[in-house]
């Protein structure tokens, strides 16, 4: 027995079943075309790079009146885009404390830093090692270029050696200038007591930032 036609309503009906089933699959697949472009590249390009930086300064051994000082250093790519770096430096300050006849209670100019030391105060600090390196990003003439990938780290690890006796404390400081795009970034070097400082040379750069932190302290007594 032969089945008889359908009707045009039912027709119809699976028509628009089938119409919408489609565009359904269709919008799905817009959807996570975009969702995927924004994830890759759109959402990316918009956030900032950021950084931490860790240390350690640790004292491994004496010898001939010399106290051997290990340092480590870690640079950490904290953010979801790749971090080019400009420049990095740190600083080892040697420190020595003096008694105090009366507490000494010194404060800036704007009064928003107070210390009070009772006894014994910083009486002076001096540089005992310091190193720096520029990539090309900072000047191209240079051929060295280190690009730090989500959730890596760039270390950086060594021994200095300073006199016994001559220092009460030695203060590792580090210093770093970065961006997120493979391009010059033109900088200047300052070189003070207790830290390199990494400065744009035009104002009007943008992109560029930077990065100074006291990491690790250690007493030599």
């Amino acid at each position: 027995m032969l089945n008889p036609p359908k009707s045009a309503h039912g027709h119809w009906i699976a028509v628009v079943r089938d119409t919408v089933e489609v565009v359904a699959i269709i919008a799905a697949g817009i959807w996570a075309i975009y969702t995927f472009i924004y994830v890759q590249q759109i959402k990316p390009d918009s956030e900032a790079p950021s950084v931490n930086m860790t240390g350690t300064l640790d004292r491994v051994g004496e010898r001939d009146g010399m106290i051997a000082l290990r340092y480590n250093i870690a640079i950490r790519n904290t953010g979801t885009v790749p971090v080019v770096m400009v420049a990095a430096g740190f600083t080892v300050m040697g420190e020595r404390f003096a008694a105090s006849g009366l507490p000494l209670q010194p404060t800036t100019s704007d009064g928003a830093h107070n210390v009070y030391a009772r006894d014994a105060h910083v009486d002076s600090s001096q540089t005992v090692y310091r190193q720096y390196r520029l990539t090309r990003n900072a000047d191209p003439h240079y051929q060295n270029s280190f690009t730090i990938l989500p959730g890596d780290t760039l270390p950086e690890s060594g021994v200095i050696a300073v006199r016994r006796g001559r220092y009460d404390e030695v203060v590792l400081d580090s210093s770093i200038a970065y961006g997120k795009d493979d391009r010059v970034y033109p900088v200047s070097v300052t070189l003070d007591v207790d830290s390199t400082i990494f400065n744009p040379i035009t104002r009007s750069e943008k992109g560029l930032d930077t990065v100074e932190e006291t990491l690790a302290r250690t007493v030599l007594w």
